[in-house]
């Protein structure tokens, strides 16, 4: 059965709150404006609300915008920035500086062995004990990254390309976008999700390398990806809608 698109379920309204993760009962977020990591007890969905609630604290500083966060399953939170930077920190603890000032941070992902994968301009860095033991080669800027339970990672870039890395070498290349990747998720039932510019969402067998469904509806960029425990894929665009796939 192909997925079938259930609803339009908002229209969106601020750019305030980028990204968010649960992290030991608290939500994590960036709020490009201050350019800053926000902590605290998640009482509202609503960006409104988040960001008046009194008990949002700061907790790790950049001083341009933060453009990616990975949090790993220990409580370790890492950022990227504009700059190149990326902190390492766990709330209630002092950040600590990874990486220094070069090319834009993209995304982050911890791996299964804690080595942290940091997308950037025509590169993956990969990052463990507190140095870079590896680079691998993408096409332009790393927009995405996203861990798979085996410690292989795929990383999603310009022109469409998909790629599967294991072992610091690339195994397999997913093709069918023709622009910009900006989100991959790993769904429950083991598929690949994928999303990009050309305005559709993807459905892939990645242990075959095939594309299973392709998901149109949007009408401009798909900019992220999330499913639900109900099994739904829910995605956001450019077009100022969120979507829900079943």
């Amino acid at each position: 059965k192909s997925p079938m698109c259930d609803q339009i379920s908002m229209t969106l309204g601020t750019t305030d709150l980028l990204l968010g993760w649960h992290l030991a009962g608290k939500a994590v977020w960036v709020n490009p404006k201050h350019a800053a990591l926000m902590v605290a007890r998640h009482k509202t969905s609503l960006p409104g609300g988040f960001l008046g609630n009194e008990e949002a604290v700061t907790v790790a500083k950049h001083e341009t915008y933060v453009n990616a966060l990975a949090v790993r399953k220990d409580g370790m939170v890492a950022s990227g920035d504009m700059h190149g930077i990326v902190k390492v920190w766990k709330a209630g603890e002092a950040a600590s500086i990874l990486r220094k000032k070069d090319y834009c941070v993209y995304s982050l992902a911890w791996l299964k062995d804690g080595t942290l994968a940091a997308g950037l301009h025509s590169k993956v860095e990969l990052w463990k004990d507190g140095r870079c033991v590896n680079t691998l080669k993408v096409m332009y800027d790393c927009c995405t990254l996203c861990a798979l339970p085996d410690g292989s990672f795929l990383s999603g870039a310009n022109e469409g390309e998909i790629k599967h890395w294991r072992d610091g070498k690339c195994v397999r290349e997913l093709s069918g976008h023709t622009s910009v990747v900006h989100s991959l998720i790993r769904l429950k039932n083991g598929k690949l999700a994928s999303c990009a510019d050309d305005e559709t969402i993807k459905i892939w067998d990645l242990e075959k390398g095939k594309c299973l469904h392709t998901l149109e509806g949007h009408t401009y960029g798909v900019r992220a990806l999330a499913e639900l425990p109900d099994g739904r894929i829910a995605s956001a665009s450019s077009d100022d809608t969120i979507k829900l796939w079943r």
